[in-house]
C-alpha cells in the first residue's frame, strides 16, 4: 500500500582514519551505502518531504539488546541538487548476522540518536516487541503546517520523519542491501471550494480529536500506532487566503500515524473551517456514508470541502498513497 522510498544501503565508514580499503580487518568487510532522495521517486514532493540528513546505525545480537557496531549521520541539508544519488563506503564491518536501520531527518524527533540514546530508548521499550516509540506530548513536532502557510513560523513543518530497516548476513562478496523506507507521517491535503458566490477569507482550519502524540520509529506493518497513543484536535491558523467564487485554495498538513475512532464512540475524523465571515463547525468526513478509522503512515488524506451558498460545507475525501501527483476530487455542486 505505502509508495516506498528506496534507499538502498550498501557498506560505508567515514571518517574514523580506517577508510582505505586496503585497510580491512579480518572479520569484516565492506558494505556501499547509496541514497536516493524522496523526490527522485516523487517530482511533487516538497522538500520537507525528502532526506535532509540521515542516519544509519547498524545492530548485530538480539533484538533490542544487541551490539550497536556502526552509528554514523549523513548530512544533504546543504545539496543544490537532492535528487542526486549518494553513495558511501562503509568498511569494516563485521561478518554476521546484522540488522541495519535508517533514520532521516532526526531533527523532527529533537532526538540525537547517538549509540547511548537508542541503547536507553531500547531498555526502556516493551520488552516482547523491543519497538522504539517517540513520545511527543506536547505536540512539538507534528502535527504541522506546510510552509508558506501558517501565521507562525513555529507551526511549520521542517523536516518529515523517514524511516526503515532491513536484516541481512554481511560477508564477503554479498550483493548491495536495499532497504525500502517510508515517511513516518502522514499527509493531510485539503481543498476549500468556494461556491458561495462571493469572495471569501479563510482563516482557520479546524480539526477532529485525531492528532496522536507518538509514533513507533519503525514499523512492523502498515497500521502500526502505539495502543497508549493519545489524541486531541488541532487548530491552524492560516495567512488570510482569499478564495474567489468559482476557485478553489489548497492547503497541506502533516501528522503522525493515527488510529483515533473506536467502536461505541463519536468518530472524531472531523473538519470545519473560520472565514472572515463566520465559522463551520466540525462535521465528520465521510464517503459512501462511511467515515474512516485511522490514517497508516506514509499515505495521503485528501479532503475536498465544498462552501456552499446554503453556508453549508459538503465534504468528500480519500486516503491514498503518498501521491506524486495532484489528486483531483470533484466537488459538489
Amino acid at each position: 500500500m505505502n509508495r516506498l522510498i528506496n534507499v538502498c544501503l550498501f557498506c560505508c565508514l567515514l571518517g574514523f582514519g580506517s577508510c582505505k580499503q586496503n585497510d580491512s580487518v579480518p572479520g569484516t568487510t565492506e558494505v556501499v551505502l547509496r541514497v536516493s532522495d524522496s523526490r527522485a521517486a516523487d517530482p511533487n514532493a516538497t522538500n520537507v518531504e525528502g532526506i535532509q540528513k540521515l542516519r544509519v546505525f547498524a545492530v548485530q545480537g538480539e533484538e533490542g539488546q544487541g551490539k550497536i557496531i556502526y552509528n554514523e549521520v549523513y548530512d544533504f541539508s546543504a545539496d543544490t541538487d537532492p535528487l542526486l544519488e549518494k553513495t558511501f563506503r562503509l568498511y569494516d564491518i563485521p561478518e554476521g548476522k546484522t540488522r541495519f536501520y535508517v533514520i532521516a531527518n532526526e531533527e523532527n524527533y529533537g532526538i540525537e540518536f547517538t549509540t547511548e540514546k537508542i541503547s536507553q530508548m531500547w531498555a526502556s521499550a516493551d520488552p516482547n516487541s523491543h519497538k522504539l516509540e517517540f513520545v511527543d506530548e506536547q505536540r512539538t513536532y507534528l502535527p504541522k503546517q506546510a510552509n508558506g502557510q501558517a501565521t507562525d513560523s513555529k507551526n511549520e513543518i521542517v523536516a518529515l520523519p523517514i524511516s526503515g530497516k532491513a536484516s541481512v548476513d554481511v560477508k564477503k562478496g554479498m550483493d548491495p542491501i536495499t532497504i525500502p523506507v517510508v515517511r513516518a507521517a502522514v499527509k493531510i491535503k485539503v481543498s476549500v471550494s468556494n461556491m458561495v458566490g462571493t469572495d471569501i477569507t479563510l482563516k482557520q482550519v479546524n480539526f477532529g480529536n485525531f492528532f496522536s502524540d507518538r509514533v513507533y520509529i519503525f514499523n512492523d506493518q502498515d497500521l502500526d500506532v502505539p495502543n497508549d497513543a493519545k489524541y486531541a484536535g488541532a487548530t491552524f491558523a492560516v495567512k488570510d487566503r482569499l478564495i474567489k467564487t468559482g476557485t478553489a485554495e489548497e492547503f497541506v498538513f502533516y501528522a503522525y500515524p493515527t488510529f483515533a475512532y473506536q467502536s461505541g464512540t463519536d468518530n472524531p475524523y472531523r473538519i470545519g473551517f473560520t472565514t472572515a465571515g463566520g465559522s463551520y463547525p466540525l462535521q465528520v468526513f465521510v464517503k459512501n456514508g462511511q467515515g474512516i478509522n485511522s490514517i497508516a503512515r506514509n499515505t495521503q488524506l485528501n479532503i475536498n470541502a465544498t462552501i456552499t451558498k446554503e453556508a453549508q460545507v459538503i465534504l468528500n475525501f480519500e486516503v491514498t498513497d503518498w501521491e506524486s501527483k495532484t489528486v483531483e476530487i470533484p466537488p459538489f455542486n
